[in-house]
């Protein structure tokens, strides 16, 4: 079944990298469609930890609490 998108950006793949870039193009006003080949999201966790990097995004976005919410209480 093919259909007809009308979007200023298209990014392939909902790994963190195209999840990134279309939250970022996003926030920016474009009209952004994120494709990838699973059609559900993972049962499984894909990433045990976050780098400074990825936090520095994550507060841009205002996510930051969220992520707080849902991380384990581990002792350095």
């Amino acid at each position: 079944m093919a259909a007809d998108w009308d979007v200023d950006v298209l990014v392939i793949g909902a790994g963190p990298g195209g999840l990134a870039s279309g939250l970022t193009l996003g926030s920016y006003g474009l009209d952004v469609l994120i494709v990838d080949r699973r059609r559900v999201p993972s049962p499984l966790p894909r990433a045990n930890t976050l780098s400074t990097g990825t936090m520095e995004l994550l507060r841009r976005w205002r996510l930051e609490g969220a992520v707080a919410e849902r991380a384990l209480d581990v002792e350095p």
